[in-house]
């Protein structure tokens, strides 16, 4: 399939109009995340993580956990993320203060997420100006993105800047005949990439491979060794700083176990689900490529319809739904051909490469598809221009741009919607919300009744020692348990089950001291463990 071919005159209408409607477009982009902003922080579990790490580094105190008791324990968290966190933490050192400034960092990355999204899409994918445009803008308003950004401070937006950036510059490294610069900052944004998140190991193979294939033998040599410069001294640290049992019997949660550990596991991060052997593998690859198909695309192309990110708010996946989803599964499938048929680029070797990661990986998979928003967008789009070609034997670019318009508007409908509901009383906010608010009066009770040289244990660690200032641990594995809470002289537990309003089973037995109202969230006092003889 060729891209339309169209008069000159007629290909600067179109110019204009797209840069009448970027115009307009992004700053509605910008003004919806400055409106949906919320105080929400660490309710996520990895963003208290990113955040205790960043006043880490801030604070001089090294890259260490900071919740933990003792010094120096080491996360396996790379630490890419939580150095752009950091500076944000020297300009603003006040949690949680500075928790719209430390989500500002998200926000910047989407509008640079949108700006590269359009001239890649017109560079180097050859769309018409407003296709581009409305790729672009419905990325940048893409649901999940503006989650992730205003209620989280979690790392997928950065993630999504570094990695579109580097297969940008790879692209260009292929239509030029030097390029050595140019190859070296596309290693050095892959290699970033690989520190904010470790699946960019598919970009970095990816991009060395696009290279090779296209007979650019320096130019790869540069990429490898941009990468490499950037992620190996973090590897060699990790491997020589890695939290030894002790400490991880100390911390007690998933933060400073390795990769390794968590890969064989049904469900990364919950060891009580148990683990898996090699011959287990196919299943979860063919499970997570059956979940992605049935609710991942269509959430990613239509968030509203299937929003399966949001804390508290899952939806249940309809069979039209799914049947939706399917359908623009296949639509990608086909646009992914026809990229191939026409010209193989880098995101057709990253993305395969990718998905296969996120298949292997045993967790849910939105969070790991969502940074192909763009490409992904692009083959559904390839998809529909082919299926419109061969059932109406015509251009389908108009029917394209209403598509756009109406994915565009159901986003903002979305959006508006929530703005709505954060300017409601408090019984009105969304749901996540009100369950962080609940958090942070039990650990407001924490603050006002515990010691400050008083440990606690807690189902989220880093966001207790955040808005608490009280070192905590987690409460990830029960075998030995019961002895490390008395080295420690632990006598309180923060237990944020949800939506389990009953908590832990093996929690029941301890009284609790504090219960909030509407989800029954509670202070347990588990001074008992004292008491009982070993």
């Amino acid at each position: 399939m060729s891209v339309p071919e169209y008069a000159p005159a007629d290909a600067g209408r179109r110019m204009r109009i797209a840069r009448v409607v970027w115009a307009i477009g992004l700053p509605v982009a910008l003004l919806v995340y400055v409106l949906r902003l919320d105080h929400v922080c660490g309710l996520f579990v990895d963003d208290g993580w990113y955040v205790t790490l960043a006043k880490a580094l801030a604070t001089g105190q090294g890259y260490e956990l900071l919740n933990a008791p003792s010094r120096g324990i080491v996360p396996f968290y790379p630490p890419g993320y939580p150095m752009l966190l950091s500076l944000v933490f020297r300009l603003a050192p006040d949690f949680p203060d500075n928790v719209w400034l430390l989500k500002s960092v998200s926000i910047a990355a989407m509008l640079g997420v949108a700006v590269i999204t359009r001239r890649y899409a017109e560079r180097h994918l050859e769309l018409d100006p407003l296709l581009a445009v409305a790729l672009a803008l419905a990325t940048a308003l893409q649901g999940g993105f503006v989650f992730f950004a205003t209620s989280t401070v979690m790392s997928e937006c950065v993630f999504t800047l570094s990695q579109l950036a580097s297969v940008v510059l790879l692209e260009r490294v292929a239509r030029e005949r030097g390029g050595s610069w140019t190859a070296l900052a596309g290693g050095v944004l892959a290699g970033y990439a690989f520190l904010v998140r470790s699946m960019a190991v598919g970009l970095i193979g990816a991009g060395g491979l696009y290279l090779l294939l296209r007979r650019r033998w320096g130019a790869a040599i540069v990429f490898g060794v941009g990468a490499a410069a950037v992620a190996a001294p973090w590897m060699l640290y990790a491997g020589a700083h890695a939290a030894t049992p002790a400490q991880q019997m100390e911390v007690n949660d998933y933060v400073v176990f390795p990769y390794s550990t968590h890969f064989w596991m049904a469900l990364a991060g919950h060891p009580a689900r148990g683990y898996v052997t090699a011959a287990d593998l196919p299943q979860r690859v063919f499970h997570d490529a059956y979940v992605i198909a049935r609710s991942m695309i269509g959430s990613i192309v239509v968030y509203p319809l299937v929003r399966v990110i949001e804390f508290g708010e899952w939806g249940a996946v309809t069979e039209p739904i799914a049947w939706f989803s399917y359908g623009l599964t296949a639509l990608g499938l086909v646009g992914f051909v026809v990229a191939v048929r026409r010209r193989v680029g880098v995101a057709e070797l990253l993305v395969p490469v990718s998905l296969l990661i996120v298949c292997l990986w045993p967790f849910f998979p939105f969070r790991f598809v969502l940074p192909f928003t763009p490409f992904l967008l692009y083959y559904v789009l390839l998809g529909f221009l082919a299926a419109v070609r061969l059932v109406a034997r015509r251009d389908g670019r108009v029917l394209a741009l209403a598509a756009f318009a109406l994915i565009i508007a159901g986003d903002l409908d979305s959006h508006f919607n929530h703005w709505r509901k954060l300017r409601a009383p408090p019984e009105g906010h969304p749901l996540w919300m009100r369950i962080h608010d609940e958090h942070r009066e039990l650990l407001a009770w924490v603050r006002d009744h515990v010691p400050v040289d008083q440990p606690v244990v807690a189902m989220n660690p880093a966001e207790a020692y955040l808005y608490s200032g009280r070192k905590a641990v987690g409460f990830w594995q029960t075998e030995g348990t019961w002895d490390e809470w008395r080295r420690l002289g632990i006598h309180y537990m923060v237990d944020v089950a949800y939506p389990d309003k009953n908590g832990n089973l093996l929690l029941m037995g301890f009284p609790a001291v504090y219960r909030t109202r509407e989800f029954g969230l509670q202070i347990l006092d588990v001074s008992r463990i004292y008491r009982q003889s070993h």
